[in-house]
């Protein structure tokens, strides 16, 4: 066994224990430990995790389904892809978390017009105060704000005049990324850190998704 296959199954065995422990955040911890078998070169068990909670149903079912999407466009399953998007689309759980993870995926893949319908299908889902909470000062912080720049970013590849929702995502402060990742780096080089960023488990997904390379 590879040491990364020994990991993921450590993990797997690890988060089998924890969802026991915290059953309300089973399908989560469950979705961690696909995500470690799938980058431990192991894609068969990572879809029998996925799977398994897509049977289960719920909230985390459809973000199963968006990986199990994904697992198979890498695989150059396409039309297969297509059709676990088209089940999600279906799904009485869906939110607009998941409209977003399945707009970025068919944006990553180059299917604009089926992304900008995802992502449109996320706009509808917010309330007006939170977009209003967009528009105001520090919007481009808030997780709505990456979607809607993501679709804004669609739209102007599909060749589309800018909207109303357009109009409203914030684009960050000049140089905003930069020190933000740079103060995040500060932070991990001093011994003593006094304060510290900390996401509740049910926000991790959500800020991964809105600051991958952070």
């Amino acid at each position: 066994m590879s040491n990364d296959s020994a990991t993921a199954l450590a993990l797997e065995v690890e988060a089998e224990a924890e969802a026991e422990e915290y059953p309300n955040e089973r399908g989560e911890i469950l979705l961690e430990a696909a995500a470690a078998w799938q980058r431990a070169g192991d894609g068969a068990q990572s879809r029998a995790l996925l799977e398994g909670l897509v049977a289960g149903g719920g909230h985390d079912a459809c973000y199963a389904r968006v990986e199990l999407a994904a697992q198979l466009f890498e695989q150059d399953l396409r039309d297969d892809a297509l059709a676990r998007i088209a089940e999600l689309a279906r799904d009485p759980a869906l939110d607009e978390g998941h409209c977003q993870s399945a707009a970025e995926l068919l944006a990553q893949h180059g299917l604009l017009r089926e992304s900008l319908s995802w992502y449109d299908r996320f706009v509808a889902r917010l309330s007006p105060d939170r977009l209003d909470a967009v528009a105001g000062e520090d919007g481009w912080l808030s997780f709505e704000s990456v979607p809607l720049r993501g679709r804004r970013k669609v739209r102007r590849e599909l060749g589309l005049p800018p909207d109303v929702t357009d109009e409203i995502a914030p684009d960050p402060p000049p140089n905003a990324l930069e020190n933000l990742a740079a103060g995040f780096a500060r932070l991990r080089k001093r011994e003593v850190v006094e304060r510290m960023l900390i996401f509740q488990r049910a926000e991790r997904a959500e800020a991964a998704r809105c600051w991958p390379d952070l």
